[in-house]
């Protein structure tokens, strides 16, 4: 069906298999010739997200494999299922590098014979050349890149002999040459090897002899900061205590009318 949906899966299907696919495939097939146990699988179950328009994208198989499937996900009894599957897969591939072993399906092993992968959903199935003829054909275009960076074979460089690079006139004249002589120097005298304590001391005239010491004068100690001389200061006469005049006395006012006020003791 040639409709939107279909161009867009298309396109991811392709983009998948030209940038993991093939490469897989390649280094799954070559490492199974040199005899080490390879086991290849295709993830297809789509991450419960209700966004979700991509498919099972790549690393979309992490969390079931460390079952870290992230809050508020509608994670089904299916994908428990699945979760435990995988965890028991790598576990045991990482102990004994045989993924298979008890309450999982088996995995079989890729072969150059047999193009074989594990499909992991909630159904896990062996599928066989799985996208086969796309991946083949991609192969091609990629064994023609891995040439192309190689690029071409190196031709080693012979070295060419002594002779024959030097030309026959001169190879006559080093001929009739007579061979040059190597002059060795005198050989040294051989002496006693001697220990620092058994070499004889230094006649006494050879000796130093000791110098008095010359008198260096008396260093000056000078005070680091010296008094700072003052001007006098006049003297001032201490200040006298003020004079508070006596406060006046009152005055009795006169009783007006009636009887007279007694005097102080009558």
């Amino acid at each position: 069906m040639n409709t939107l949906e279909s161009w867009d899966k298309g396109a991811t299907d392709m983009l998948g298999d030209d940038l993991f696919g093939v490469h897989m495939r390649y280094v799954g097939r070559r490492n199974a010739q040199t005899g080490q146990p390879t086991y290849l699988y295709h993830f297809t179950r789509v991450p419960p997200s209700p966004r979700q328009t991509i498919g099972a994208f790549h690393a979309s198989e992490i969390s079931f494999v460390f079952n870290s499937h992230l809050p508020g996900l509608k994670v089904t009894d299916g994908d428990r299922t699945l979760t435990e599957a995988m965890m028991t897969y790598w576990t045991n591939f990482a102990r004994t590098g045989d993924p298979n072993g008890p309450g999982v399906p088996e995995w079989p092993a890729y072969s150059v014979d047999r193009d074989v992968w594990l499909d992991l959903n909630h159904s896990i199935r062996v599928i066989e050349g799985l996208r086969a003829r796309r991946l083949d054909i991609l192969e091609e275009n990629l064994l023609k890149r891995i040439e192309l960076m190689a690029g071409p074979p190196v031709t080693p460089i012979v070295p060419e002999p002594v002779d024959a690079a030097i030309p026959p006139a001169n190879l006559e004249a080093s001929e009739a040459a007579e061979p040059a002589t190597l002059e060795r120097a005198p050989a040294l005298p051989k002496t006693q090897p001697t220990r620092p304590e058994m070499a004889a001391p230094p006649p006494a005239e050879a000796r130093p002899v000791p110098q008095p010491a010359e008198e260096l004068p008396a260093p000056v100690l000078r005070p680091l900061n010296p008094p700072v001389e003052r001007a006098p200061q006049p003297e001032v006469e201490p200040a006298s205590e003020p004079v508070v005049p006596p406060a006046p006395q009152p005055v009795p006012e006169p009783v007006s009318g009636g009887e007279q006020a007694p005097a102080d003791g009558n």
